[in-house]
């Protein structure tokens, strides 16, 4: 396997800070979704698209870095397509969830 460019890389290792901003704001879009549920507020109804189109752009900036991290190699196969699977199904469901 070749080596992956330095520049491939240097992105790839800012995975670790861009999967944890999708997944907070996931958990917040879903609980503004029940909280509007709960107790409709016109805001809320405002607000829930942006943190949506957040969520779905933070994953797939993450998944593209988990991409090119992985192209440096060094990670068990089983455990390395799982956490690509995931982490490209996460970032399909939230896009989905915005549109």
């Amino acid at each position: 396997m070749q080596p992956a460019p330095d520049l491939t890389m240097f992105f790839g290792r800012f995975h670790p800070l861009f999967v944890h901003l999708p997944i907070g704001l996931l958990v917040f879009a879903i609980f503004m979704e029940l909280l509007l549920f709960w107790k409709p507020r016109e805001s809320f109804a405002k607000t829930i698209p942006l943190v949506w189109m957040a969520a779905a752009i933070g994953s797939i900036l993450s998944a593209t870095a988990g991409y090119f991290l992985s192209l440096g190699g060094g990670y068990e196969e089983a455990t390395l397509n799982l956490h690509k699977i995931s982490g490209i199904t996460i970032a399909i469901i939230s896009t989905c969830c915005y549109l």
